[in-house]
């Protein structure tokens, strides 16, 4: 693996947990930590042994095809394994797959429900997905004033992109 590659993946990773640090208090435990070079073979064993936090990194080597062959199907099942355990940025990742169409049908109805679970965890990513989809009225009634509450939820996580909705909707005076 090339050092772009294997930097690529431990930038990813940190971003991960940092977001899930910030957005949500641990659901699990971890009993190990994860390889500092995020090892494929030392993930999968992990994710196998049933770590929420590994079975998440190992869907995104799968989703993101790092180290592996691209495999939606693959992906899908190790983010449902997090998920189910109530790891918030699987489910928020989840929600992407089922919103844009990624190995599975479109399904926005699935898509909010994942959504709004991360979010009701305080996962920033999460509420700012949920903001959107009630901004463009996507698999729920449009309702602006829900989309800003979830917006400024997700900029009181220093999210930019959230930030950057709550003073685009703030009218100038």
């Amino acid at each position: 693996m090339s050092f772009f590659t294997r930097t690529t993946i431990a930038a990813s990773f940190v971003f991960a947990l940092v977001s899930a640090a910030r957005g949500q208090a641990p659901v699990q435990t971890w009993t190990q930590a994860l390889p500092p070079d995020n090892d494929f073979y030392v993930v999968r064993q992990l994710a196998a042994a049933g770590e929420a936090q590994a079975q998440f990194a190992l869907a995104n080597h799968y989703f993101y095809g790092v180290g592996v062959p691209q495999d939606c199907r693959q992906a899908l099942l190790w983010y449902s394994k997090s998920a189910n355990q109530g790891f918030a940025p699987a489910e928020n990742l989840l929600g992407y797959m089922y919103q844009h169409k990624f190995g599975v049908p479109r399904d926005y109805k699935r898509a909010l429900a994942y959504y709004r679970s991360a979010a009701k965890q305080g996962y920033a990513l999460g509420e700012y997905n949920l903001s959107g989809m009630f901004e463009d009225g996507v698999g729920v009634k449009r309702d602006y004033k829900q989309a800003l509450d979830w917006y400024r939820k997700a900029a009181h996580q220093n999210l930019s992109q959230a930030e950057k909705q709550v003073t685009a909707s703030v009218p100038v005076p």
